[in-house]
């Protein structure tokens, strides 16, 4: 956790947006970039800088704004320095600001220092002269830095405990879970397992007053806890053997089956089992009770009744059970849904509608859109592919896609839609979003602000053309000037909402 807050440091450091990083870079970095800064006499702080900056430094990007960013030995273009993918005799200090002019990049001047495909990289990144350079946390999804995502990026991660992620049920309450987790790892006050952390008691089982009280003798292999097993895993035609740890138990319960998942019954009864065990050793230790078999079955039944009383158990609890006698117990969903009647709208006379979507399809992602006037007539609709990208990213570059082209055509849609809540979340907010991400929406902005034009959310079946269009699954780019050369199931759709016929969408009645 202290290497997260020295990333934290090092972040702050880098930001420079405050009087203590100014004072640290004018006493150790002055002059040279700050990877390469040193000190002879260095304080504390910046010996925890030095620590952690290597580590931090690879997961920073930056967007670029008036462009006092290092050209060569900063991430601003791709994801590692350019003076690692430019092979030269030399990179000299320049700044990014250095090859910025009135009308763009400086492409004279980058072609006398990196190759063309770099040339092509530079030219589709914007930058804004009158803001400030950003940073970018390539970890978190929004970009801004949270110790939360920097302990999560330098943690060191163990393998996934198969039984760790059976005890985490949302159905069950948490001291439920929170038991199951104590037996594992035998955190439990029994008589042994004190004896064995140097408590010295005579020690007496509960439950047949004849042996120790130990862990697998209380849960499992005892007289009680073995017949109450045996009669419990006969519901679901098993035999619980050869069981010699509680992690065994939990395993063999899931194993059981093969249609059993992480949130199955078979997973779930195992662990009320070991709760009311533990309910009943106690009530005979501290309040005189007895072990009984039929008792504890009861109270197990009787809670497995609750949980379906509570809406607690859905279908999935029970596939490959559906013969299983506690299936009745499944509720149905609690939210109630009604069908709505969503169609697209036509803008107002004289004015374009630009609607874009895109999909993503075994890692390939496309993009579409169209633009139609008042009457629902096409202007004229696009298709692009944009290689590997994510959801999201691949929305936002059919969005920029579409904007550019009728910038192209002297166009100006004065209303655009999309069905991605979160894009259009992050363009109006002005949200940094995560690199490369944060590229594309400082043009989108750029575009909407110039038009000018608003954007806002549809359901899908107000944006179908571009939906449709996004998932043609055609090779390369396209541009539609008729409406008679698109793919038929698009027409339709253009045909259909030019008619005000509405499509079918199921909503909860709270909205």
């Amino acid at each position: 956790m202290s290497r997260a807050f020295a990333a934290k440091l090092w972040w702050r450091f880098r930001s420079g947006d405050s009087i203590w990083a100014e004072f640290m870079h004018a006493k150790y970095s002055s002059g040279c970039h700050p990877l390469e800064a040193s000190s002879v006499r260095p304080s504390r702080t910046w010996r925890r800088l030095e620590a952690i900056r290597v580590v931090v430094e690879p997961k920073i990007r930056w967007c670029i704004g008036e462009g006092l960013v290092d050209f060569w030995k900063d991430r601003w273009a791709l994801d590692n320095p350019l003076e690692e993918v430019v092979v030269g005799a030399g990179h000299p200090h320049f700044l990014v600001s250095e090859f910025l002019t009135r009308d763009g990049w400086d492409e004279a001047r980058l072609a006398q220092w990196v190759p063309e495909s770099v040339i092509g990289v530079i030219r589709d990144i914007p930058f804004e002269v009158s803001q400030k350079d950003r940073l970018v946390w390539a970890p978190s999804s929004s970009g801004l830095f949270s110790v939360n995502s920097a302990w999560e990026f330098l943690r060191q991660r163990r393998c996934p405990s198969l039984v760790d992620s059976l005890l985490g049920q949302p159905a069950l309450p948490a001291k439920m879970v929170f038991l199951a987790w104590r037996l594992v790892r035998k955190f439990i006050p029994l008589d042994v397992v004190l004896k064995s952390r140097g408590v010295l008691l005579p020690s007496r089982c509960g439950c047949c007053y004849g042996e120790e009280e130990d862990l697998l003798h209380v849960f499992v292999t005892g007289p009680i806890a073995s017949q109450v097993w045996t009669r419990v895993s006969r519901r679901f035609g098993f035999q619980m053997r050869n069981c010699s740890t509680m992690a065994s138990v939990f395993i063999a319960w899931f194993l059981s089956s093969d249609t059993s998942s992480k949130n199955h019954i078979r997973v779930i009864v195992p662990i009320v089992v070991c709760w009311f065990f533990w309910r009943a050793r106690n009530q005979e230790r501290f309040q005189g009770g007895r072990w009984e078999v039929n008792r504890i079955i009861w109270d197990v039944e009787n809670f497995i009744e609750q949980l379906g009383r509570a809406n607690k158990l859905r279908g999935f609890h029970f596939k490959g059970d559906e013969d299983c006698e506690w299936r009745r117990l499944v509720s149905g969903p609690a939210r109630r849904s009604s069908p709505r009647a969503i169609a697209w709208e036509k803008p107002p006379c004289g004015v374009f509608k630009l609607n874009t979507d895109a999909s993503v399809i075994n890692g390939r992602a496309m993009g579409g859109g169209l633009v139609r006037n008042y009457q629902g007539k096409l202007i004229f609709a696009f298709y692009k592919e944009f290689g590997e990208h994510g959801v999201l990213e691949a929305e936002c570059l059919a969005l920029l896609e579409g904007l550019q082209l009728c910038l192209q055509r002297g166009l100006v849609p004065s209303l655009v839609e999309v069905d991605s809540k979160v894009l259009v979340h992050l363009v109006v907010s002005g949200a940094v979003a995560k690199w490369p991400l944060c590229n594309s929406l400082r043009k989108v902005r750029r575009f909407l602000e110039g038009f000018p034009a608003t954007i806002s959310h549809v359901f899908r079946e107000a944006n179908s053309p571009a939906d449709r269009l996004a998932a043609v699954g055609l090779t390369g780019s396209h541009v539609f000037e008729e409406g008679s050369h698109l793919p038929a199931i698009v027409r339709s759709a253009i045909v259909l909402d030019s008619l005000g016929v509405p499509g079918v969408r199921w909503l909860s009645e709270d909205g």
